[in-house]
């Protein structure tokens, strides 16, 4: 979990990991108005409503996508 001083400037988050969805990472994030995106192989309707408007980077890509 982020610590309460951490500075981001920007993050990139895979929604699923090995123990399940990332969303409370994102959660944080955005409480702190830090600006995120996620890279996923999932499509647009099996990101949870609430962050369905974050920019996504599909899965799989290269250096030229990223």
């Amino acid at each position: 979990m982020l610590r309460r001083t951490t500075t981001l400037d920007y993050a990139i988050l895979d929604v699923s990991l090995h123990h399940g969805p990332n969303y409370d990472v994102a959660d944080a994030l955005a409480a702190r108005g830090i600006t995120f995106m996620f890279c996923t192989g999932l499509s647009l309707n099996d990101i949870v409503e609430r962050h369905r408007h974050r920019p996504i980077l599909p899965k799989p890509y290269g250096d030229a996508e990223f």
